[in-house]
């Protein structure tokens, strides 16, 4: 994906060439039917490209950088105008760094260079009281955002208990998906943070059911 340098504050300007050729194949993860799961990008790179990885890491962790990507970010959830290609790779390539993490390749692994979240203020008096129900299960699963990272949780980390909750969750959103669907037409999910929790948690049903995970 393009991105936008006159939204990139000049500082981070060196991020872009990476960002953009890594960041948002970085946040998809593809089945190999060899080996039966879902794989993330990082498992597929050639060592010829994780050296250049590997250099902008370290220039961003002597720059102190890491912190500033974050807030800038963070701070794009209230900005209309930032366009979701350039906040969609420059966010993929931290994800990225941290798959490498993961993969225990060094300097990724020390963890330094990683997106800092910041927690937002919800009002949760936004949703209906039809809706109510949502709340819980949102601020516990809205959290795992994005195919990548959904796919990690339903394969590795999902407990028996929290695939019985989700399967009684599933069943109430296909009730309620009209009213739902209305509500997110209504409060965006890129100002609303309610409604982004909503959104994702619905997005982790749906994969989970599609996938035959639920």
């Amino acid at each position: 994906m393009s991105i936008s340098p006159a939204h990139v504050p000049p500082e981070l300007h060196y991020i872009i060439p990476l960002a953009e050729k890594h960041g948002s194949e970085a946040r998809m993860a593809s089945f190999d039917r060899r080996l039966g799961r879902h794989v993330k990008y990082a498992e597929k790179l050639p060592k010829k490209a994780i050296e250049p990885l590997r250099k902008l890491y370290e220039e961003i962790d002597q720059k102190g950088h890491a912190i500033t990507i974050s807030k800038w970010l963070d701070a794009q959830n209230d900005n209309e105008n930032s366009p979701a290609d350039t906040t969609w790779s420059i966010t993929g390539l931290m994800v990225l760094f941290e798959q490498l993490g993961e993969l225990n390749i060094v300097p990724f692994n020390d963890g330094k260079v990683r997106l800092i979240t910041f927690e937002e203020e919800r009002d949760w008096t936004k949703l209906p009281a039809l809706l109510q129900y949502l709340v819980e299960p949102a601020e516990k699963y809205g959290k795992i955002q994005f195919e990548i990272q959904i796919f990690e949780f339903l394969d590795n980390r999902m407990t028996p208990e929290e695939k019985l909750e989700l399967q009684a969750l599933s069943v109430r959103w296909k009730q309620d998906c009209k009213s739902i669907n209305k509500w997110l037409d209504e409060f965006n999910i890129t100002n609303n943070p309610e409604a982004r929790l909503v959104y994702f948690t619905g997005l982790l049903i749906g994969l989970a059911l599609d996938s035959g995970r639920l």
